[in-house]
């Protein structure tokens, strides 16, 4: 089956879309390899719209509608050239995340994808897992498992998107040996403060202890798994308290890349863990890979033939696909839920 999967993570920056070709192997084992992948950018307006939303209700109805134009054109431009998909998987955009108080929302209306591209989409995966009592989050560790675990290596899976998540796969384990959760965030506050393309300034600076020790000191890193976080963790306010230490900018950047290594260090270090497999945005941050390297053996997972940018839209048409197939992809070892779970909506041409 031929599956596009499309995401936009909690960046908002745009649109990962992947067209790759999904099957059932041996042992009942999903394989999913992908053919095209391409990223569309939002337009500036619209991206503020999305970080700062209206409360307006009308406001967060126009953005659910023209979202789902948006994720509608970018399965078009993924599939161009390579014939029509026959399913598209839409993450959709999270507005917000209390997995606390059992809430989750994901703008990109699904019929609209349908209308543009006459291909029947699953979207809405984080419902079914909510309901059933878990955080709807992380949901990649399902596809983790198909595509990376090993039967002699202990893996951890690391995605450093806008935040941190981490699937660990022990050698020769099931879906049901899996962990995996949030750990905080990754590019969230440097993008926040400003940003550090390909982490230049943090290969300069040098990370503040002090500061340093003040951001780990968010409960949420305290916090046993499942867990999940989002901006309503992470975002400006966060941020700020970075910013007001007035620290120079290549120290600044140092000390969040410091940030991330060392809460993924202590969020791992009651694992052995063979080697670190890393995807996301993050993986072209040098300073960020470095501080990693310090840690673990690094691979980004293109070794694996699961393109870094790529492997989160890559989750999503494989979870598309068991969702086609009504296999539970929501696992209660990842979200805390009281059961497996079936994950998305289906609309139909």
């Amino acid at each position: 089956m031929r599956v596009v999967g499309l995401i936009s993570g909690t960046s908002a920056d745009g649109i990962d879309a992947v067209l790759a070709e999904v099957d059932r192997g041996e042992g009942g084992q999903i394989c999913a390899r992908p053919l095209t992948s391409r990223w569309t950018p939002y337009p500036a307006p619209l991206r503020k719209r999305i970080l700062e939303p209206d409360a307006d209700p009308s406001e967060l109805g126009r953005l659910h509608w023209e979202l789902g134009g948006c994720l509608g054109e970018a399965a078009l431009g993924v599939m161009s050239g390579r014939g029509r998909a026959d399913l598209v998987g839409s993450h959709g955009q999270t507005v917000t995340h209390l997995p606390g108080e059992g809430v989750t929302l994901q703008l990109g209306e699904p019929a609209v994808i349908v209308e543009r591209t006459g291909v029947p989409v699953i979207a809405n995966f984080r419902a079914a897992d909510v309901a059933a009592g878990g955080q709807g989050a992380p949901l990649a560790a399902f596809a983790d498992w198909h595509l990376l675990a090993d039967e002699k290596e202990t893996r951890a899976c690391l995605n450093l998107g806008a935040i941190a998540t981490v699937t660990v796969l022990p050698a020769g384990g099931g879906l049901e040996d899996l962990t995996a959760f949030d750990v905080g965030p990754a590019n969230m506050v440097i993008d926040a403060l400003g940003g550090d393309h390909g982490g230049s300034a943090g290969l300069l600076g040098k990370a503040d202890p002090g500061l340093l020790q003040e951001l780990l000191e968010h409960p949420f890193f305290a916090q046993k798994p499942p867990k999940s976080c989002g901006r309503e963790e992470f975002g400006r306010h966060y941020a700020r308290r970075a910013l007001d230490r007035g620290l120079p900018r290549a120290d600044l950047m140092a000390t969040l890349v410091a940030l991330t290594a060392e809460s993924v260090a202590q969020a791992l270090s009651g694992y052995r863990i063979d080697r670190l497999l890393i995807s996301g945005g993050g993986v072209y941050n040098r300073a960020l890979v470095h501080d990693l390297k310090e840690r673990f053996r690094v691979l980004p997972t293109d070794a694996f033939g699961v393109g870094a940018r790529v492997k989160e839209a890559l989750a999503f048409a494989l979870l598309a696909y068991a969702g086609w197939e009504r296999i539970p992809a929501g696992l209660p070892n990842a979200t805390g839920a009281r059961h497996p779970t079936v994950l998305g909506q289906l609309s139909m041409p």
